[in-house]
């Protein structure tokens, strides 16, 4: 399910999306900041918010990038599966 979120990440701020969800993390896509493995991140959709660490990275072209992400935070509940249907 594709969704828009901000990524947050020292001083820089991204509008990214999701590529896949599950109740643990995600992927995302349209990355354009190098990131790295093992980095904390903070993504933002809507109100909610909840840190993220940065599994794996993967550079498909020149400034397009994915990136592996796991919840550090389960309980604020970024992806409320009940409302994604």
């Amino acid at each position: 399910m594709v969704l828009p979120v901000k990524l947050s990440s020292g001083d820089d701020t991204q509008i990214a999306h999701t590529l896949d969800i599950t109740r643990g993390g995600a992927r995302l896509g349209g990355l354009r900041t190098h990131l790295q493995s093992g980095e904390t991140v903070l993504l933002q959709r809507g109100s909610k918010k909840a840190r993220f660490r940065i599994v794996w990275i993967r550079e498909l072209g020149h400034n397009e990038i994915q990136a592996g992400i796991v919840c550090l935070e389960p309980q604020n509940n970024l992806f409320d599966f009940q409302q994604l249907g």
